[in-house]
């Protein structure tokens, strides 16, 4: 995958990954979050296999090293930040799936394991 390096970037990037999902037949269904919602609702709200995942876009080097590792923690730096954390907790008390992301190998890790964890076929 090619190296992006903006939030806009990675959320293009993960636009395209959904939709060549939906493209192959899988059920996956995306909302994104606009400045109407609550303050704290997660960039992309998603439905995939009846399963419901809050994605927070972050910009690329925010959470990962540049070797691709994910950093030992990610702190929210403002308000909005922390509102989103606490959002992202309440979806996984509900049994959904929530995180932070800045690079989209990431999220596709994070999808492939919400796949095996759920049994989805």
């Amino acid at each position: 995958m090619s190296r992006i390096t903006t939030e806009e970037g990675l959320e293009n990037a993960f636009i395209k990954l959904l939709k060549g999902w939906q493209a192959q037949g899988k059920p996956v269904f995306q909302f994104k979050g606009n400045p109407t919602f609550d303050k704290g609702i997660v960039d992309r709200l998603v439905c995939y296999y009846g399963i419901f995942v809050a994605i927070e876009l972050k910009k690329p080097g925010r959470i990962t090293h540049p070797d691709g590792t994910r950093k030992k923690t990610f702190r929210p730096s403002s308000p909005t930040e922390a509102l989103q954390a606490l959002f992202i907790d309440e979806v996984r008390r509900g049994k959904g799936y929530g995180d932070f992301f800045d690079n989209l190998e990431e999220i596709v890790k994070f999808f492939e394991m919400i796949h095996e964890k759920e049994c989805l076929n």
